[in-house]
């Protein structure tokens, strides 16, 4: 099986060229929490990160560590639905989200929802990998 992947990897390589250039990195990994404050406060006073961006609609943040790197986001869905305690979303920035949108479709790539405006004139998408993990695409 992994063979395939080798010798499909010069092909594969050229037809998604655009994407390595389009999706240029991570901007975070979100987590879903029942309790916003309470988590912020955790976030805060247990591991010392800092609010670097709030939304003020809703109950989201991103959080920084003082000496820089990785970032997360704190979210408290307004949807019940969602399941909570071991769900982690990636979000991946993208320079182009609706062309990145539409080679992913084309791909097979299953969206959840519409292209949608967050805070600062941002917009953000929702999608599946293979094995049904949600992952988010933001301009």
């Amino acid at each position: 099986m992994i063979d395939k992947y080798f010798i499909n990897a010069y092909s594969l390589f050229n037809q998604t060229r655009w994407v390595m250039s389009s999706i240029v990195k991570m901007e975070f990994v979100e987590i879903l929490v029942r309790d916003w404050d309470c988590a912020v406060k955790w976030y805060v006073e247990v591991l010392g990160m800092v609010v670097a961006e709030k939304l003020a609609e809703g109950m989201w943040c991103k959080l920084d560590f003082v000496g820089g790197g990785s970032s997360i986001a704190l979210w408290q869905p307004e949807d019940e639905s969602f399941e909570f305690g071991d769900q982690f979303i990636p979000v991946f920035v993208t320079e182009d989200i609706y062309l990145a949108r539409e080679f992913l479709e084309k791909g097979g790539v299953k969206f959840t929802e519409d292209i949608r405006s967050v805070g600062r004139s941002r917009l953000i998408t929702t999608f599946l990998d293979c094995e049904g993990n949600v992952l988010q695409l933001i301009q």
